[in-house]
């Protein structure tokens, strides 16, 4: 039992140690000061169109980023960004069974919370008339061990979404997304659980995004495969998904003609889909490099 539970840790460790965009807590960074003017206009105008600078998915020290959230929102405004989208990483632990955990400090974790990163990120929304701050939380809804150790752990670690419009910590602690994995092996779910987990955030209010949908990994951690296949396999599996983030870590695949996104507005004009797929940017920035900037969307 003893080796057992032993074994259990270490594979929870190095899983933690290469799940996709979930990592440890980073050492916190603090800025020096704040400039006195913005690096670029956050609004102009452009042939009587409005244009607001934007940077989406961004992370905190509230799961693996290196900012505070008002750091990173004095971040925004020294760079000229007019809206800032917070979504940190909802895992709090990475489980296998039910008592072998590994800490990799998101929100859902006791140390955090729900309730307690909504309401920061709120007061921080509601004390900040530049840059606009959206509220969200990025999951990663259903992991599961496809082979045994030596061949494939983690798949569906890359299957990253972003949320936005769900101001009820409630629904975020209710929603159906997986917080451990199975101590055996498990079949390939196909995309089943991801659209129960998308159909649940969209009839609560919210929008959901894939993010990096061309990010894939396919690596060894020691004795362990860890493979997971870029998420936009998804796109044509999720009718009601709201978007997919195409910029930049999209542009190789998905936006390309005839990609996964071009598949899903083929749908929607089929009448398989009931609304069109947006199409964003995102910066996914959790600590220079690269900067905060990076895959910054324009707002109109």
């Amino acid at each position: 039992m003893k080796r057992k539970a032993t074994l259990g840790v270490a594979l929870v460790f190095l899983l933690a140690a290469g799940c996709g965009q979930t990592s440890l807590k980073q050492k916190i960074i603090p800025l020096n000061q704040a400039q006195a003017t913005p690096d670029h206009p956050p609004i102009y105008n452009y042939s009587g169109w409005v244009i607001a600078r934007a940077v989406l998915h961004n992370h905190t020290t509230y799961s693996d980023g290196c900012r505070t959230p008002e750091d990173l929102a004095q971040m925004a405004r020294d760079q000229g960004i007019a809206v800032l989208g917070i979504s940190d990483h909802r895992e709090g632990q990475i489980c296998l069974g039910k008592g072998l955990c590994y800490d990799v400090g998101g929100v859902d974790s006791p140390k955090v919370g729900y309730q307690k990163y909504y309401e920061h990120i709120s007061r921080l929304a509601q004390d900040s008339q530049s840059p606009i701050i959206l509220f969200g939380i990025e999951t990663m809804p259903y992991i599961w061990v496809e082979r045994r150790f030596g061949t494939v752990l983690g798949s569906g670690a890359n299957n990253h979404f972003t949320s936005w419009g769900i101001y009820d910590p409630e629904v975020y602690e209710q929603m159906p997304a997986r917080k451990q994995m199975e101590l055996k092996v498990e079949k390939n779910p196909g995309a089943e659980p991801y659209a129960k987990w998308v159909d649940y955030l969209r009839d609560h209010g919210g929008l959901v995004f894939i993010a990096h949908p061309d990010i894939a990994d396919d690596s060894w951690r020691l004795i362990l495969h860890h493979k997971a296949p870029s998420p936009y396999y998804l796109i044509p599996e999720l009718a009601r998904l709201t978007g997919v983030a195409l910029v930049p870590d999209g542009m190789a695949e998905t936006a390309q003609p005839g990609g996964a996104w071009d598949e899903g507005q083929f749908q929607y004009l089929a009448g398989f889909r009931p609304e069109p797929l947006w199409g964003w940017g995102e910066s996914d920035y959790h600590c220079d490099p690269p900067p905060l900037s990076h895959g910054i969307t324009c707002f109109t």
